[in-house]
Order: structure tokens, then C-alpha cells, then sequence
């Protein structure tokens, strides 16, 4: 689970409620067209720490985890919001770090290094229980390697940035 959904703004829910087919894309333009800041709005989780700052993840991240992505929409936002693409979520991934994790569309990857080509380089902890690696987001995918698009998602990646370095066991 992404975040705590009593933390959603309105868009959070319209695109979880359009993933659902609850609700069309209209109605997602509806919401977006009144508060045309909404893509990017993190959800408002709220870390312990002094300065209290807001973490979680924006609609985009809820959009782009999806198992059958809508690229229309994915596009949609892409030209209007692209920089709620590259905002983080409260674990330090961009929807580029989601996209290598989560799902096997070359296109999507394409289009997340387009706008910004440095997210390449970001690196995340890894928060899996044995913790503290950091990676890149072709470290992510490299822990991907038994779908059908994973080389030419890694040859993409390589492509924007041939010095992005490769761990291997």
C-alpha cells in the first residue's frame, strides 16, 4: 500500500477510482481542470521529524504502478504535469524508480527519461528487510530479469546513460 488513503487529496482518489473503472477520464480532467496543481500533490503522510514535512506519493505514482496501464492517461499528465513524474514518494522513488520495479512497459520508460534523463542517476535505499543498498533505477530493474521487455528497459537506460554502473554478484 502506497499510503495512508485518509492522506489522498482528491486526485488521489480519482485516479485510483479511474483505474477501477469507477469513474472516466473526463471525470479526472474535471478534477484536474479545478485544481490544475493536483498531479503533483503528495499524499500528506507525515514523517516524524522537526520540520514535519509531508511525504508520500503523488496521483502519478498511483497511476503508473498500475498492472494494465492506461498510457493515454499516462500521456495526458506527462504533457500537462511533468514534473509530478519526477517528485518522490516517501521510500525516495521517482515514477521512474516505479516503472523499473513494477511494470514491463518499455514506452512508459521511455517517456519518464525523457523528461527528465538525470533520473537515471537518483538513487534510492532499498527498503527491503535486509536493507541500506542503494540503487539506481537499472539497479532496480537488474533485480528484474524474467520479463520479456527487460533488455530493451535496460539498453534505454544504458542508452541515456552509458556510464550508469551495473553490480553483479
Amino acid at each position: 500500500k502506497m499510503s495512508d488513503e485518509r492522506s489522498w487529496v482528491p486526485m488521489h482518489f480519482a485516479i485510483a477510482l479511474f483505474v477501477e473503472n469507477k469513474i472516466g477520464a473526463e471525470d479526472v480532467h474535471v478534477v484536474h481542470t479545478i485544481d490544475l496543481l493536483a498531479i503533483t500533490r503528495l499524499s500528506e503522510t507525515v514523517l516524524c521529524d522537526e520540520e514535519k514535512a509531508p511525504i508520500g506519493c503523488t496521483p502519478a505514482h498511483l497511476l503508473c504502478m498500475q498492472k494494465e496501464l492506461n498510457m493515454v492517461m499516462v500521456r495526458y499528465f506527462c504533457l500537462r504535469d511533468p514534473k509530478a513524474f519526477l517528485l518522490c514518494d516517501e521510500d525516495g522513488r521517482s515514477v521512474l524508480h516505479l516503472v523499473v520495479i513494477y511494470l514491463e512497459s518499455l514506452e512508459l520508460l521511455q517517456s519518464m527519461v525523457q523528461i527528465d534523463p538525470t533520473m537515471t542517476n537518483k538513487k534510492v535505499a532499498d527498503t527491503s528487510p535486509a536493507g541500506a543498498e542503494v540503487d539506481t533505477a537499472l539497479g532496480l530493474l537488474c533485480k528484474r530479469l524474467g520479463f520479456p521487455s527487460f533488455r530493451e528497459m535496460v539498453n534505454s537506460l544504458i542508452q541515456v546513460d552509458c556510464f550508469l554502473g551495473v553490480v553483479c554478484d
